[in-house]
């Protein structure tokens, strides 16, 4: 990748504001998931930070390459200096945000532990959703209740759609890992 494309695409991203929304969607709501699974995993620091890079990093490849963006993705993420995330986990977080990716099969993520592979199938889980700021808000948060993560929607609709099929495609990974069923709540 030439530094010279990745600045112009760059410069293109930050001109593109539900390009820029939905990254921050996607880091926000991830560091919604893991809060959620707190008394559980007690994530470290480390762990809500390299969610958050990831979100953050997760479609930079698309500003070079369509259908492989999460490889790019992950090229970009592992050039990531930072003393505050695991590059590592950053890495596969990224690289394994598309549903076609074996999250639950990947030997290096799960070398990284459990904790590992919740925060790398958090960022994925979190990818669901486009843009949490549309209109006045697709997505209100997410609880633990009982055995089930809930999903929290606006009652009324905001101007915004949410595939559902998507949104439970993408929670796979993470409810296989932590057995937890997923369910919506408009509220």
């Amino acid at each position: 990748l030439s530094s010279l494309k990745e600045q112009c695409g760059c410069s293109r991203a930050l001109e593109d504001v539900g390009f820029l929304n939905h990254l921050s969607t996607v880091a926000n709501i991830s560091l919604d998931i893991l809060e959620a699974l707190q008394p559980v995993y007690g994530f470290e620091e480390k762990h809500f930070a390299s969610a958050y890079a990831a979100g953050l990093l997760h479609d930079l490849g698309r500003l070079v390459s369509g259908d492989k963006h999460h490889v790019v993705g992950a090229q970009i993420a592992g050039r990531l200096e930072s003393q505050r995330v695991d590059r590592g986990l950053v890495v596969k977080a990224v690289y394994h945000h598309r549903r076609k990716t074996d999250l639950l099969g990947d030997a290096e993520l799960a070398a990284m532990g459990k904790r590992g592979q919740v925060v790398a199938a958090a960022v994925r889980a979190a990818d669901a959703f486009k843009d949490a700021y549309w209109g006045t808000g697709c997505y209100k948060g997410i609880t633990r209740r009982g055995d089930a993560l809930v999903v929290e929607l606006p009652a009324e609709s905001s101007g915004c759609y949410l595939d559902e099929d998507r949104l439970h495609e993408k929670f796979h990974s993470l409810r296989e890992l932590t057995g937890l069923g997923l369910e919506l709540d408009y509220v």
